[in-house]
């Protein structure tokens, strides 16, 4: 008579003995947090995840009942350029986060009527203009525990660039609008940024201003001969897109700048570029200069953003 082979029935037996201890401690586990937490998401429930967090999905209003305000009213800083380049500073701000924290744009249509459960944050990049509708979806979006972030004079016009007021920032923020900041020579707003590429370092200033032109009325004029014509043109030609309309200037002796300026200076940071790869690279600090309060015959606040 033939003896069993023991070592392969006890090989087979650990095997399937071990298969089952695992599947009933994984449906243990999943009894016991279904229990303690209700509905979950077996992802979010792996061991593996304990002590991560999620970056919080990011809603970015791209906003054309503010582009055609801004077309409206004419003024000398907006333009869809301006509009863009507000939305890029968003953009890169949340890629370069490390991690970087998801997004997506939206439109005006989309804040009236979409589904906004999927995000946990609002951003609001200076939207000026704002539906009763909007205003509606934002406080809902808020009541529901949506975090908004909402930058200058946001929702002081209607879509129809009727003017609203305050009372958006007020009732929704409980901010105060106590009235214009003055416009003397030390009342300035200054802010920095980091932009990838070089552009010839010095003092920038807007075009008009640079030219000889009198963009504001009774303000002394730059002369046009205190332009190095040769850093101008360098200037024009750059691809560095904050300093579109301004031109380089070797000194700020001939007078005050009849409306706002830039000063760049080029260094070497950790950005990331087009590829998405975090490295040190050429790079401009600009620090921009700009007077804070109303333009005479504007009804808001006039800084750059």
């Amino acid at each position: 008579m033939r003896l069993p082979r023991l070592e392969t029935i006890s090989s087979a037996w650990f095997l399937t003995l071990g298969l089952t201890s695992l599947a009933a401690g994984i449906l243990v586990y999943i009894l016991l947090l279904e229990s303690a937490l209700g509905t979950f998401s077996i992802r979010e429930a792996s061991p593996a995840r304990i002590g991560l967090i999620d970056a919080p999905a990011v809603a970015l209003l791209d906003s054309d009942y503010t582009r055609r305000l801004e077309a409206a009213e004419g003024l000398p800083d907006s333009s869809d350029a301006w509009m863009d380049r507000t939305l890029l500073s968003w953009r890169e701000y949340l890629i370069n986060q490390e991690p970087g924290i998801p997004f997506r744009d939206i439109d005006d249509r989309d804040l009236e009527t979409g589904d906004l459960s999927e995000y946990d944050v609002l951003v609001l990049p200076s939207v000026r203009a704002l539906s009763d509708r909007q205003i509606e979806r934002i406080r809902a979006f808020m009541d529901e525990g949506g975090s908004v972030l909402a930058t200058w004079a946001t929702g002081v016009y209607r879509e129809d660039g009727s003017w609203r007021g305050w009372s958006f920032l007020e009732q929704t923020f409980g901010l105060d609008f106590e009235g214009f900041a003055g416009r003397d020579e030390l009342n300035w707003q200054v802010s920095t940024d980091t932009f990838p590429g070089v552009t010839p370092p010095g003092v920038y200033l807007p075009a008009g201003a640079a030219s000889g032109a009198d963009s504001d009325a009774g303000r002394p004029r730059l002369a046009s001969d205190s332009v190095r014509e040769r850093m101008r043109q360098m200037a024009r030609t750059s691809a560095f897109a904050p300093l579109t309309g301004y031109v380089w200037s070797d000194s700020l002796q001939a007078s005050a700048p009849s409306s706002d300026f830039a000063r760049a200076r080029p260094v070497r940071a950790r950005l990331r570029g087009i590829d998405g790869d975090l490295k040190e690279r050429d790079a401009t600090v600009v620090t921009w200069y700009t007077w804070i309060g109303g333009r005479p015959g504007t009804r808001v606040p006039f800084p750059r953003t």
